[in-house]
Order: C-alpha cells, then structure tokens, then sequence
C-alpha cells in the first residue's frame, strides 16, 4: 500500500512536467538527419572515414574518456582507424537513431547501440554500450 502511494505521488509531481515538456519537442527516427548518422555509422563499420568530412564541421572538438584533451577532426580519424587496426569484425546491431528537434535548442540526433568487435591480437569479443 505505501510503496502504491509512493508510486502515485511521484507520478503526480513529475507526470505534467514531462508533458509540459514533450510539447516542445519533435522527434523522429526517419528524417533525413538520422538516415545521415545511419550511413555514416554504416561507413564507419566498413572502415571507411570519408563521410566523417560531411557529417562534422571542420572546428568540430571531439572528447573521449579524457575531457581534459580535446581533439579535432583529424585526430578523430586517426583514433577510429586504430579501432580497425586492433579489431575485427567491428559491428553496432540494434541501434536507435533519432533526430529530436528542440524549440529552444535546435537539432540533436542521437545514437544508443552495443559497439563490438573481436580483437586481434587476442581473438576475444569485446563489447560495450555506446551513446552519441
């Protein structure tokens, strides 16, 4: 009964900010932004970088696991060709693409999948949830 009422009273307090919210906001997984990330991430797959050029700006900053050491579109490209060096067999299944267009902020398209790849040197698969 308690936990009913816990329940119940969240859902009341954070319910109408979610709808209030959501009115603002337009999503969808087939626009065109999204099919562009989807080939681009297809493209990366295949070990072939070039739609990188298309896809991010030339000032474009990228960070990885060290916020401290940001890296430009060239270094990018250097870092994703090591995967491929070190792994084979690179795949992203099941991923979500969506495209969310904020009235306040514009244009965000964002990805959730399961990067995995077979190592190389080891013959282990490795596996990790991603989110761009």
């Amino acid at each position: 009964m308690i936990r009913s009422v816990v329940v119940l009273l969240i859902s009341a307090i954070f319910v109408p900010q979610v709808q209030a919210q959501d009115a603002a906001v337009t999503t969808s997984m087939d626009d065109e932004k999204s099919k562009r990330v989807e080939g681009f991430l297809d493209a990366y797959i295949a070990g072939n970088f070039d739609p990188a050029q298309e896809i991010f700006e030339k000032d474009v900053t990228f960070f990885w696991a060290d916020l401290s050491k940001p890296m430009g579109i060239e270094d990018w490209n250097e870092a994703v060709k090591a995967h491929h060096a070190g792994f084979a067999d690179i795949a992203m299944p099941s991923r979500v693409v969506v495209t969310s267009d904020y009235e306040e902020y514009g244009s965000w398209t964002y990805v959730w999948t399961r990067w995995s790849g077979t190592n190389r040197a080891t013959g282990e698969t490795f596996s990790l949830p991603l989110h761009l």
